[in-house]
């Protein structure tokens, strides 16, 4: 029996340019590996980005197909897998926020016609989102891209000794 069967996992990082510190402007470059993994030849292989999951602030991200991929684009053999990458740039919203999440669907036709999606897991360490095993396509959840904005604290407190006298008088130290 032939199945028709494709599947997408999506990671991100977060380019903080030269100065390492979150700006308006630092890139997020979003990487999609969409594998067949039925037993029918994909077709119409499509990523798009899904705007209801979407926390950014900016544009929508718009995947594209990665020319050295040894796959053609629009089409996948059984078992093969091609790459997609989008870019977005970061709002003082989302710094603010300090995250972006947002979610892709892949889908594709086998050669009936019948048309075959996944909603991508992701593939980061650590994502707050993730249900499963990042990166095993074992969950549907969003990718979480954290933007961390450096800080610092200082918790100062002092004591004073008033000697023996029990008396505040010139001398006294102040820890």
């Amino acid at each position: 029996i032939e199945v028709p069967s494709i599947a997408i996992i999506k990671g991100s990082s977060l380019n903080l340019g030269a100065d390492n510190i979150a700006t308006v402007g630092d890139m997020i470059t979003y990487t999609y590996t969409i594998t067949n993994t039925g037993t029918e030849v994909l077709t119409s292989v499509t990523v798009l980005e899904q705007a209801l999951s979407f926390t950014g602030t900016g544009t929508l991200p718009v995947p594209t197909y990665d020319a050295g991929n040894t796959a053609v684009q629009g089409t996948l053999q059984v078992g093969e897998s091609a790459t997609y990458t989008a870019m977005y740039a970061i709002t003082q919203a989302d710094i603010d926020a300090g995250f972006v999440d947002n979610q892709a669907m892949t889908t594709g036709n086998n050669p009936a016609g019948t048309q075959v999606s996944d909603v991508s897991d992701s593939s980061n360490p650590a994502d707050v989102n993730e249900t499963d095993t990042p990166g095993n396509n074992d969950g549907d959840d969003p990718t979480n891209t954290p933007i961390e904005v450096p800080s610092i604290a200082i918790v100062k407190g002092s004591i004073l000794d008033l000697g023996v006298d029990a008396i505040a008088t010139v001398g006294d130290e102040i820890t």
